[in-house]
């Protein structure tokens, strides 16, 4: 029985965003008690509008007060005067700990959270449009801010251009020069000098205006307005991204309960409704047609709840979101459609406060979605996931076509 409150209104503020809000931790480390250069400022001129973020400073780095002027440093600054860019010029440079760690050690995951409101106070100062990020520690700094907590490795991230929203900025992650050192690899190398090019060859912010695209989805309780705008997609015939929300992972489970669907299109928007013997027998004529080209994120799970539940195989599948990302780049660890729209859209997490509920307990293969998630925000957390796949599939579809062109 659902008490009083729901259990995703409850955290709903909790997860992600309330670790971000809390006072500055700086100190709270201890770093600066064993160092020469406490609390490094940030450094150069940033000409071109461009900061870059290292680990945390050296013991050259400590003695001079500079950063970047050890052995990693002089490789970073060989690879920016290859591209005619000056390090103190036209650039600002911070790190992700300002303060150097006792004996060069890299940074633990709780020292660079102490030090991350130093890196945002510096973005919201210096403004940058484009943000490097050298190394894992940049990019637990920045990333679990802008995305979720724990990004995982630098490995994950490198290359990629981020058109993020918050901040509005192209975050730009790549291997720190350390690494590379480390590695010595002509391939590498050759790949951490077009990760800088790419990123200098960014000119202004990805974003005139932020969209607001949690705002397009319309959340539809009412099941008879629900079957009319499903009726509009029917008739149409556009490509369409599809999205269930249900309360395990595959249908053969007993008290497997689809709670919900939505469809995002780029003409006729994006819809997300309860499930229910209307909504479904409307939804017959959207998965039989093959006219209607259908996006989904890992189809396979649409693909067998649908034959599950009607009994036949739906036509008109058109694109897999999962797969293409898989094509572009086989790296794993980046082919969920949350991991995409980061990447492709700058969207945030977006399903923080309700994650917890879509996930199956322990030795349990029913999750608490129908129970303890609140039905409107189950429907804009599914309404979301249509409408990012319907804009991933759009971004890959042109880096395909970019791909086939430049063969």
């Amino acid at each position: 029985m659902r008490g009083f409150f729901a259990g995703s209104t409850l955290v709903q503020d909790s997860p992600q965003q309330a670790q971000h809000t809390i006072a500055p931790a700086c100190g709270e480390c201890g770093l600066y008690k064993t160092c020469k250069s406490p609390k490094m400022p940030v450094y150069g001129k940033g000409q071109k509008g461009v900061m870059l973020v290292g680990e945390a400073p050296g013991q050259e780095e400590d003695d001079r007060g500079i950063p970047f002027v050890g052995k990693a440093g002089l490789r970073l600054r060989a690879s920016l005067e290859g591209l005619g860019i000056n390090l103190k010029r036209d650039c600002w440079v911070t790190n992700a700990c300002l303060c150097r760690p006792v004996k060069n050690k890299t940074p633990d995951d709780s020292k660079v959270d102490c030090c991350r409101p130093n890196l945002l106070r510096a973005i919201h100062e210096y403004q940058p449009k484009v943000i490097i990020l050298l190394g894992g520690s940049a990019c637990r700094s920045l990333i679990s801010y802008s995305w979720k907590d724990n990004p995982g490795p630098a490995l994950r991230w490198a290359g990629f251009q981020i058109p993020s929203q918050r901040p509005n900025a192209w975050i730009c992650p790549t291997y720190h020069p350390s690494y590379l050192g480390r590695q010595n690899s002509v391939l590498l190398d050759r790949m951490f000098d077009n990760h800088l090019e790419a990123a200098f060859a960014l000119k202004s912010v990805p974003w005139d205006t932020v969209p607001d695209w949690a705002s397009q989805v319309e959340v539809l309780l009412d099941t008879e307005q629900a079957v009319r705008r499903i009726r509009d997609f029917i008739k149409a015939q556009k490509r369409t991204a599809v999205d269930y929300e249900a309360n395990a992972l595959k249908p053969e489970y007993e008290g497997f309960k689809i709670l919900s669907c939505a469809l995002s299109s780029k003409t006729l928007g994006t819809i997300s409704f309860l499930w229910n013997r209307k909504t479904a027998e409307a939804m017959e004529g959207f998965w039989f047609d093959p006219a209607i080209e259908k996006v989904a994120s890992n189809l396979k799970y649409e693909d067998r709840l649908t034959r599950h539940f009607y009994g036949r195989r739906p036509r008109g599948w058109f694109w897999d979101t999962m797969l293409a990302a898989h094509h572009l780049d086989c790296r794993r660890g980046i082919t969920s459609v949350k991991f995409q729209a980061y990447v492709l859209l700058g969207v945030g997490g977006y399903n923080d406060h309700i994650e917890p509920f879509l996930q199956s307990s322990r030795g349990k293969k029913i999750n608490e979605a129908e129970l303890e998630i609140e039905p409107s925000q189950l429907l804009q957390y599914g309404g979301e996931d249509a409408l990012y796949e319907d804009l991933v599939a759009e971004e890959q579809i042109k880096k395909m076509e970019t791909f086939q062109q430049d063969r």
